[in-house]
């Protein structure tokens, strides 16, 4: 009876000995290590796909939000823009906003806000399907696309904007008077609060860097994504070859 249950035991060892040297292959190892490579490469396209999600919502709150601001802005302005008020210093009769106020400024950013919110808009709303979400040559292509626009727009227009608010010789325009006149007791009368008209023409601009930074880190988040597979894909070819019979 023991001769029987050593050979059974032997038995039992050649057969996991054979299983553990099967599962030891160059071919298995091969398998394993790209089985491990496709995980880290779907964990990556995850995190891609989720961070090009943040941005884009993100991106098209504060683009909406800064076309709100602009939008409240000019209402302000053409609704009182023909208002006279009594100055009593000089007991005559005055305008509210300068004749000849340039409104290009406000109007060019106003512009980029209104293209970059509908383009964010757009393709957040294609973002509810796979292949704009997940990491895909198309939704790489749209999403290049989209932040590159919105990259140029807001960088453009915030230069432009903030050149002209730097320009002490050009005419008034919407964040140079309302700042210039934020204190004026009169004006916020026949107004409104000038100064919070001054924060949001101020918060216009910074808002507007924002949005073109997150439109880069969207762009670069391809490449991330790109060259992180790139990676695996070289990784997981050097590991077969490596394991390859001879």
């Amino acid at each position: 009876m023991e001769d029987t249950r050593d050979d059974a035991n032997f038995e039992s060892n050649i057969r996991l000995l054979r299983l553990s040297e099967t599962q030891n292959t160059p071919a298995n190892r091969a398998a394993h290590q790209r089985r491990k490579d496709l995980k880290a490469v779907a964990y990556t396209e995850h995190r891609v796909s989720r961070t090009r999600l943040a941005i884009r919502i993100l991106s098209f709150i504060l683009s909406g939000a800064l076309l709100a601001v602009l939008g409240h802005a000019l209402s302000v302005y053409y609704g009182s823009k023909d208002k006279v008020f009594m100055d009593l210093r000089l007991d005559s009769e005055l305008r509210v906003w300068p004749r000849d106020m340039k409104m290009q400024p406000t109007l060019v950013l106003l512009a980029a806000a209104a293209v970059a919110t509908f383009l964010s808009g757009i393709l957040c709303l294609a973002s509810f399907t796979k292949v704009v979400r997940k990491i895909t040559s198309f939704g790489n292509i749209a999403t290049t696309t989209v932040s590159v626009i919105g990259f140029a727009l807001w960088v453009a227009a915030a230069i432009y904007y903030k050149v002209d608010d730097l320009n002490e010789k050009a005419r008034y325009d919407m964040l140079s008077f309302t700042c210039a006149r934020r204190q004026d007791g009169i004006l916020d009368k026949a107004i409104g609060n000038l100064g919070g008209l001054c924060l949001q023409m101020r918060y216009a601009w910074i808002a507007a860097l924002v949005i073109a930074v997150l439109e880069l880190t969207a762009i670069l988040t391809i490449f991330w994504g790109v060259w992180r597979s790139r990676s695996f894909s070289s990784y997981s070819k050097i590991g077969a070859d490596v394991h390859k019979p001879r």
